[in-house]
């Protein structure tokens, strides 16, 4: 039977996304046809898809590859700092995390000696010992049920916590079973069931009775555990009518009972039995049957087809892995999983996608992904940004903290027109998080003012800051509708800092340079134009130098540029007189 896929929502196109990534990771994405709107494949590619969902988050999510990984950045630190205290206790932590996991088997005692070993390392004449057991615990880890057993624990852990809850084979009674007793599960429940209605169908299209009975009892038959109670259902009911009738047209009117209902996403397929609940798309579906209150007349029904299931049954593979650093908490905190819903065709939508999944590892992958739009398009792109919606979620338990952010006209040519300018900031954490706000729409003045007293602290030069604060400037301009702009007074604020704190330094006082620093930002916070020109004044007068006409205009009512102004000034206050190329640059514009 062919099958048409339309895009729809977000969520939707994520698991077209991820079918396709699927398909392309088992080298069979040719077998399906992508047209603008839709994908449209025939039922029979099906017959081997649950061997290439997992095959597919198995190599995704390759623990014993990450875990060696980790052991060769770890033994690298220790020979780099000499740091056998700390170095080797981290060193074995990654060994008996996973010895942990097999604490039972020959290989849970292998790991343990592996550790005793490692302990034996506590200065440079015994380093090899750590390359030795390198080799064992690559050994180890390349043992086919450990591997196996890492990979798919690290699965179900993604799959149940952010997707589908505990549902099919993500119960617990399932987690102790092998990879092919849960892949016959899942196939159970999200493959089989379109796989053996695409055959009926092609058999009442070709008016093969004969077949189609055949088709029908070979699926009756199966052991239960094989067989999905909706399926067997129907497929009972059609069988009934087929025997009394003797007519192939019982199967056509079994799916226009009127006992089956229309799925509520692709309004095409019927809905067998299976509603959009939290088992279907944890992020979204709530548990129908506790919350009737949140339906229509109670009416808590949201049926859903066997098609769309297996779509959002791929929604994991559409997802982007991602893991904000510069986020307080732990780990588990920074992790998000993020996708790009775009309003364009399907080859557009699955190559930013995958142009996003591939830079998920920089700090910036929003970023990234934009600037490698303007780049391809041009000018153009300015309507693709407009059109983008950037997703991201994390499910905590019953939390689940979604996030949506579109572009607006005015970032959109933000960054066509100036986001390069980002790649000035060193910082790699704080251009995430500048580039990440940006996004959002939300002030940066916040966490440059933030990186400003860090930098106080740490005595670093703030010209990461400066940078944001021009940034910042462009932004407000291009609220405000204005296209012409000139940030080469900002540069000449930002130089005025760094002459005062050339005087401070020359003449022994930059002890000064942070009291006074500290002071402004203060005002600047408090939206206190006064005593920031206060403090000015003060300083310029201690430095026996003229103040610059261009404060004078943060007094003025119309000018909304005050926190840029200040807080570059402080940027240049706080930074030492070392001109660099990029400073040249930012110069010139």
């Amino acid at each position: 039977m062919k099958i048409k896929v339309y895009l729809n929502d977000w969520f939707y196109n994520m698991g077209i996304v991820g079918f396709m990534r699927i398909l392309k990771d088992s080298e069979n994405l040719r077998k399906i046809t992508v047209k603008e709107n839709y994908i449209e494949f025939d039922s029979g590619i099906l017959k081997d898809f649950g061997k290439y969902y997992f095959d597919y988050f198995m190599k995704r999510y390759d623990v014993p590859k990450d875990r060696l990984k980790r052991y060769q950045v770890q033994k690298a630190y220790i020979k780099k700092k000499s740091d056998y205290r700390d170095g080797i206790k981290y060193l074995k932590k990654t060994v008996m995390d996973v010895a942990n996991k097999f604490k039972k088997d020959e290989s849970g005692k292998d790991l343990k000696l592996i550790s005793n070993e490692i302990s034996k390392v506590k200065s440079e004449d015994k380093f090899e010992i750590l390359d030795e057991q390198y080799k064992k615990f690559e050994e180890v880890l390349s043992r086919e049920e450990i591997s196996e057993k890492l990979k798919l624990n690290k699965v179900r852990s993604i799959l149940s916590d952010q997707y589908f809850g505990q549902a099919s084979f993500l119960q617990k009674t399932a987690a102790s079973k092998r990879l092919n007793e849960q892949r016959e599960i899942a196939e159970k429940d999200y493959i089989i069931p379109v796989y053996e209605m695409g055959k009926l169908m092609d058999f009442y299209k070709a008016d093969n009775l004969d077949e189609a009975k055949k088709c029908i009892e070979e699926y009756l038959n199966l052991d239960k555990g094989f067989k999905d109670k909706n399926l067997e259902k129907f497929y009972r009911g059609v069988s009934k009518k087929i025997t009394k009738t003797g007519n192939i047209d019982s199967i056509k009117e079994g799916l226009d009972s009127s006992k089956l209902y229309d799925c509520s996403l692709c309004n095409k397929f019927k809905s067998l039995g299976d509603d959009f609940e939290e088992k279907i798309f944890v992020p979204l579906g709530i548990s129908n049957s506790n919350a009737k209150n949140l339906y229509w007349d109670f009416n808590n029904k949201f049926p859903i087809c066997n098609v769309c299931k297996l779509i959002l049954f791929c929604t994991p593979a559409g997802a982007t892995d991602l893991f904000k650093s510069y986020m307080d908490g732990d780990y588990k905190d920074k992790t998000y999983f993020g996708f790009v819903n775009m309003d364009t065709d399907i080859h557009k939508l699955y190559k930013q996608n995958e142009n996003f999944y591939n830079r998920k590892d920089e700090d910036s992958p929003y970023k990234e992904i934009i600037l490698s739009m303007v780049q391809e398009l041009g000018i153009e792109s300015k309507w693709e940004l407009e059109n983008i919606l950037f997703v991201e979620f994390d499910v905590n338990g019953k939390n689940c903290k979604l996030n949506y952010f579109n572009i607006p006209e005015f970032i959109a040519k933000f960054f066509t027109y100036k986001g390069k300018e980002l790649n000035s900031i060193k910082d790699e954490k704080f251009k995430s998080e500048i580039v990440d706000l940006i996004l959002k729409n939300v002030d940066i003045k916040f966490s440059i003012d933030r990186k400003l007293r860090i930098d106080i602290k740490s005595g670093y030069s703030a010209f990461d800051c400066y940078i944001a604060c021009k940034s910042r400037y462009y932004l407000n301009k291009y609220r405000k509708g204005e296209n012409e702009m000139n940030s080469k007074t900002l540069f000449f604020i930002y130089k005025n800092g760094k002459d005062i704190n050339k005087y401070f330094t020359e003449h022994n006082s930059e002890n000064k340079i942070v009291g006074i620093a500290y002071r402004m930002l203060n005002s600047v916070r408090t939206g206190n134009k006064n005593e920031f020109m206060d403090a000015v004044l003060r300083t310029y007068m201690t430095a026996q130098k003229e103040v610059p006409v261009i404060f004078s205009k943060i007094f003025s009512k119309e000018n909304s540029e005050f926190e840029s102004v200040a807080q570059t000034f402080v940027s240049g206050l706080i930074s030492k007189e070392t001109f660099k190329k990029s400073e040249e640059a930012n110069k010139n514009e």
